[in-house]
């Protein structure tokens, strides 16, 4: 998959063994602008392997991952999920059996975040929930989309913006 957007451009690349379905908004958002959430990822593949489980994967590419900017890929993968949904209800093909989100970006400074301790992580003023649910998500390698969750895959591109997912 591709980002085309100068400031983040690169190439993800996956391989399968099995069978798979690729799933791609058009330059920008969610077709299904109905729905709240109309951002959107990247792109999509759905998986179908021999025994008929579907695994439904969704790719958020960045070139620098913030909180705030981990927020929003958050959302942009949940909004990529629900395009998927509505293609393979389109297809008659149900729900996916499990879902796998894929992050890359070429700088986070997540990681240092994530090694202090919860509460060093608040704002002084209030707390920030938004903030704190996102960093469990990035340190449980686990989204929650609003009726399921999904893996997190992480990865670091290169200096070209490129990473290589591998075989999944």
């Amino acid at each position: 998959m591709q980002e085309k957007k100068q400031k983040g451009a690169g190439i993800c690349t996956f391989r399968s063994p099995h069978d798979v379905l690729m799933i791609k908004a058009k330059d920008q958002g969610t077709a299904l602008w109905a729905l709240v959430n109309q951002r959107c990822s990247e792109g999509a593949f759905l998986e179908i392997k021999e025994d008929g489980e579907k695994v439904l994967h969704l790719l958020e590419m960045k070139s620098r991952c913030t909180q705030s900017e981990f927020i929003k890929a958050c959302e942009q993968l949940e909004g990529m999920y629900y395009a998927a949904l509505s293609v393979m209800a389109v297809l008659k093909l149900g729900f996916p059996d499990q879902v796998i989100s894929y992050i890359a970006y070429k700088s986070t400074n997540l990681e240092n975040q994530i090694q202090l301790p919860l509460y060093q992580n608040k704002q002084l003023v209030g707390v920030d929930t938004e903030g704190v649910r996102a960093l469990n998500f990035w340190r449980n390698h686990k989204i929650q989309f609003k009726h399921c969750f999904s893996s997190l895959i992480k990865g670091k591109r290169d200096q070209d913006g490129n990473y290589d997912f591998g075989t999944i």
